[in-house]
């Protein structure tokens, strides 16, 4: 659509991490969780590449059920 860019991104394994909750605390709590504990908590993966990706649904994002995701990608470490 117009106003819209197309970018490609190299292929890697994406892990995804989904949000229950109201925006942007949710989001937000999960984002903090993923990169202070679980990848520097993790023996077998690392952050793969300098972007990640959210996914958001339709809906109230206001709601307390409402869903979104973030995948980022991830690279197994080097041993």
């Amino acid at each position: 659509p117009e106003g819209m860019m197309q970018a490609l991104l190299p292929g890697c394994t994406i892990a995804k991490f989904r949000c229950t909750g109201p925006m942007p605390g949710s989001l937000q709590a999960v984002n903090s969780r993923i990169f202070n504990e679980w990848l520097p908590g993790n023996s077998r993966y690392e952050f793969a590449s300098g972007f990640n990706v959210e996914m958001y649904t339709m809906g109230d994002i206001h709601s307390y059920d409402y869903s979104s995701e973030i995948w980022i990608p991830i690279r197994e470490k080097k041993k």
